[in-house]
């Protein structure tokens, strides 16, 4: 079974529907992968925004009732292996999908109710800045200077932790080696930003797998107790972690080499998705984009620890000019009606506190 295939979004979890033959796979027109690019000129560095994701929100069928799974593949080349493996009908490895961090519409379960979106991007060193000069050219694109008083030094790694990181249902670590065992212990230290719906909202977790590959690789410790110190893996409302250690199958072939990460990947988007549907933090495709793209600037002006989804979605909320007009006519009715305040005034809280709320995060 792929993860990508027809039968991935009906496993024998109750909680995931049942069988049905699958709309045609949505391929879609965007000439580039490429999500987030880091340009530099006289002025200093900027963060382009290619609108990738909302060129994906575009090409799903229905994007207000589906609700994506994020996944972000973090690493060396086998991560790109391991994506070919579990995306077989996703061109990953395309020539124009350069940029620092690049999304993906899983294109089979495109017309699912849950969609999955996966994130890559390497783990050690900066891509070729200002890869994507095509996307620069689309309306959509937006540019952010960056501020170098505010951001560190580590422009990649702070995209991840702030811009990325943070929204992701699963992230997959592909290690191999000390160099990039420590880079993923920093990436992981910096990543404290929680998303949540309303300031007493518990957060949703960020579940990390960490993929170890080559069975030569030297560490001075055991990778998973360096992990397990860092203070966010040691706190449970931050990250869940587990292990997929493949560096006895080195020798099988991609689809059997990789097929213990599929289980698990499969495993950690049902119990992310389970957590969220609890917490409220469950989002459609539309208001993901929406919320992921209110929260961009003040994730670069800051490392602010918490996102609330909440105050994102009333924030200059466009009041119709028909609110008054209806407002005033139920008002009115109700005094005619001899309607006692008390049951108009929670009648109306009940009305603007639903309508506040973005699909999914309604509690019962």
């Amino acid at each position: 079974m792929e993860i990508d295939g027809t039968h991935v979004m009906f496993r024998a979890i109750s909680t995931w529907g049942t069988y049905k033959r699958p709309d045609p796979p949505i391929w879609t027109k965007s000439s580039t992968m490429a999500w987030l690019d880091l340009t530099q000129d006289a002025t200093g560095w900027s963060l382009v925004d290619t609108g990738r994701m909302n060129e994906i929100v575009q090409d799903m069928g229905h994007p207000a009732t589906q609700y994506p799974s994020l996944i972000s593949f973090v690493g060396n080349h086998n991560r790109m292996l391991a994506l070919r493996s579990l995306f077989p009908h996703n061109n990953v490895l395309r020539r124009s999908s350069a940029g620092v961090i690049r999304l993906h519409l899983s294109i089979t379960t495109a017309h699912n109710e849950y969609p999955i979106w996966f994130a890559e991007s390497r783990l050690q060193d900066l891509p070729a800045v200002g890869e994507c000069p095509k996307a620069l050219w689309k309306d959509d694109v937006h540019r952010y200077s960056i501020d170098r008083t505010r951001f560190p030094t580590d422009l990649t790694g702070s995209l991840l932790t702030r811009l990325v990181f943070p929204w992701m249902h699963v992230v997959c670590f592909f290690v191999d080696g000390l160099a990039e065992l420590e880079r993923t212990k920093s990436l992981l230290e910096a990543s404290q930003s929680r998303i949540q719906a309303g300031a007493s909202s518990a957060p949703a977790r960020m579940r990390v797998i960490l993929v170890l590959t080559r069975p030569t690789a030297v560490y001075e410790t055991d990778p998973v107790e360096v992990l397990q110190a860092v203070r966010s893996v040691t706190d449970p409302d931050y990250v869940s972690l587990s292990v997929v250690d493949l560096r006895g199958r080195h020798q099988l072939s991609g689809p059997a080499l990789f097929a213990p990460l599929q289980r698990q990947v499969l495993d950690e988007l049902q119990l992310s998705r389970t957590e969220r549907l609890q917490r409220g933090l469950l989002f459609s495709a539309a208001h993901q984009a929406f919320l992921w793209h209110r929260s961009l600037l003040g994730s670069l002006d800051s490392t602010a620890r918490r996102v609330d989804c909440l105050r994102l979605s009333r924030e200059r909320l466009p009041v119709s000019g028909t609110f008054s007009e209806g407002l005033l006519e139920l008002l009115v009715q109700s005094r005619k009606l001899k309607c006692p305040f008390q049951e108009l005034y929670s009648f109306m809280a009940s009305a603007l506190l639903m309508d506040a709320y973005p699909p999914g995060t309604h509690r019962k």
